[in-house]
Protein backbone atom coordinates (compact mmCIF):
# COMPACT_ATOMS: atom_id res chain seq x y z
CA UNK A 1 0.00 0.00 0.00
CA UNK A 2 1.58 3.25 -1.26
CA UNK A 3 1.19 6.17 1.17
CA UNK A 4 2.71 9.86 0.93
CA UNK A 5 3.07 12.88 3.69
CA UNK A 6 3.71 16.28 3.22
CA UNK A 7 5.60 17.37 6.60
CA UNK A 8 4.56 20.88 7.71
CA UNK A 9 5.91 23.73 6.84
CA UNK A 10 9.18 24.22 8.47
CA UNK A 11 11.32 27.08 10.10
CA UNK A 12 12.82 27.55 6.44
CA UNK A 13 9.79 27.31 4.31
CA UNK A 14 10.58 24.49 2.33
CA UNK A 15 7.97 21.11 0.94
CA UNK A 16 8.87 17.74 1.98
CA UNK A 17 7.05 14.66 1.45
CA UNK A 18 7.70 11.33 2.93
CA UNK A 19 6.61 8.77 0.39
CA UNK A 20 6.21 4.80 1.72
CA UNK A 21 5.72 1.83 -0.79
CA UNK A 22 6.81 -0.33 -3.22
CA UNK A 23 9.65 0.65 -5.62
CA UNK A 24 6.65 0.57 -8.64
CA UNK A 25 4.77 2.70 -6.63
CA UNK A 26 7.33 5.24 -5.58
CA UNK A 27 8.81 5.62 -9.15
CA UNK A 28 5.38 6.10 -10.65
CA UNK A 29 4.18 8.63 -8.00
CA UNK A 30 7.74 10.10 -9.02
CA UNK A 31 7.76 10.36 -12.66
CA UNK A 32 4.24 11.86 -12.56
CA UNK A 33 5.33 15.01 -10.20
CA UNK A 34 9.04 15.22 -11.54
CA UNK A 35 8.84 14.36 -15.33
CA UNK A 36 10.55 11.91 -17.99
CA UNK A 37 13.48 12.98 -17.01
CA UNK A 38 13.43 10.92 -14.06
CA UNK A 39 15.74 8.06 -13.78
CA UNK A 40 13.76 6.06 -10.89
CA UNK A 41 14.74 4.27 -7.96
CA UNK A 42 17.26 1.85 -8.93
CA UNK A 43 17.27 -2.09 -7.73
CA UNK A 44 19.54 -1.82 -4.69
CA UNK A 45 18.16 1.02 -3.29
CA UNK A 46 15.99 0.87 0.26
CA UNK A 47 15.62 4.73 0.24
CA UNK A 48 15.93 7.54 -2.14
CA UNK A 49 16.15 11.17 -2.50
CA UNK A 50 14.59 13.20 -5.38
CA UNK A 51 14.30 17.29 -5.01
CA UNK A 52 11.92 19.37 -8.18
CA UNK A 53 13.04 23.21 -8.21
CA UNK A 54 10.23 24.95 -10.09
CA UNK A 55 10.75 27.82 -11.64
CA UNK A 56 11.40 30.74 -9.06
CA UNK A 57 10.36 29.09 -6.54
CA UNK A 58 12.19 26.88 -3.55
CA UNK A 59 13.04 23.36 -4.05
CA UNK A 60 10.41 20.35 -3.15
CA UNK A 61 12.32 17.09 -1.63
CA UNK A 62 10.65 13.72 -2.30
CA UNK A 63 12.05 11.18 0.17
CA UNK A 64 10.93 7.43 -0.60
CA UNK A 65 11.35 4.48 1.24
CA UNK A 66 11.45 1.30 -0.97
CA UNK A 67 8.99 -0.95 1.18
CA UNK A 68 10.24 -4.51 1.65
CA UNK A 69 14.16 -3.71 0.94
CA UNK A 70 14.83 -3.06 4.61
CA UNK A 71 14.88 -6.55 6.78
CA UNK A 72 12.93 -4.37 10.03
CA UNK A 73 11.98 -0.93 11.46
CA UNK A 74 15.95 -0.27 11.97
CA UNK A 75 16.71 -0.52 8.93
CA UNK A 76 14.20 1.64 7.67
CA UNK A 77 14.74 4.49 10.42
CA UNK A 78 18.44 4.19 9.56
CA UNK A 79 17.50 4.69 5.72
CA UNK A 80 15.54 7.22 7.07
CA UNK A 81 18.16 9.15 8.39
CA UNK A 82 20.82 8.94 5.80
CA UNK A 83 18.17 10.32 2.80
CA UNK A 84 17.24 13.50 5.75
CA UNK A 85 20.93 14.34 6.47
CA UNK A 86 20.61 15.01 2.22
CA UNK A 87 17.41 16.68 2.23
CA UNK A 88 18.72 19.16 5.66
CA UNK A 89 22.04 20.10 4.04
CA UNK A 90 20.35 20.81 0.77
CA UNK A 91 17.52 22.85 1.96
CA UNK A 92 19.81 25.04 4.54
CA UNK A 93 22.93 25.49 1.58
CA UNK A 94 19.34 26.92 -0.26
CA UNK A 95 18.75 29.22 2.15
CA UNK A 96 22.13 30.49 2.55
CA UNK A 97 22.71 28.76 6.16
CA UNK A 98 26.35 28.49 6.69
CA UNK A 99 27.33 24.23 8.06
CA UNK A 100 30.64 23.37 9.66
CA UNK A 101 32.34 21.79 12.24
CA UNK A 102 31.78 25.57 14.09
CA UNK A 103 28.31 25.29 12.89
CA UNK A 104 26.99 22.62 13.00
CA UNK A 105 23.40 23.01 15.36
CA UNK A 106 21.28 24.06 12.53
CA UNK A 107 21.54 20.87 10.56
CA UNK A 108 21.55 18.91 13.94
CA UNK A 109 18.00 20.68 15.29
CA UNK A 110 16.92 20.41 11.54
CA UNK A 111 17.73 16.97 10.60
CA UNK A 112 15.34 16.23 14.60
CA UNK A 113 12.92 18.35 13.32
CA UNK A 114 12.76 16.12 9.99
CA UNK A 115 12.94 12.99 11.99
CA UNK A 116 10.38 13.38 14.37
CA UNK A 117 7.92 13.88 11.60
CA UNK A 118 9.22 11.16 9.51
CA UNK A 119 9.97 8.31 12.08
CA UNK A 120 6.59 8.02 13.66
CA UNK A 121 5.10 6.90 10.04
CA UNK A 122 7.40 4.11 9.70
CA UNK A 123 7.86 3.08 13.29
Amino acid sequence: MFKKKLLPRDPYGSSVTLLWGSRDECNAFLRKRLGVDYGGIKEACRAHTSEWTPKNGAPVHYISIVRGQSKNRLDRLAALGHELIHVALAILEFRGVAIGTDNDEPVAYYFEWLFRHCASELW
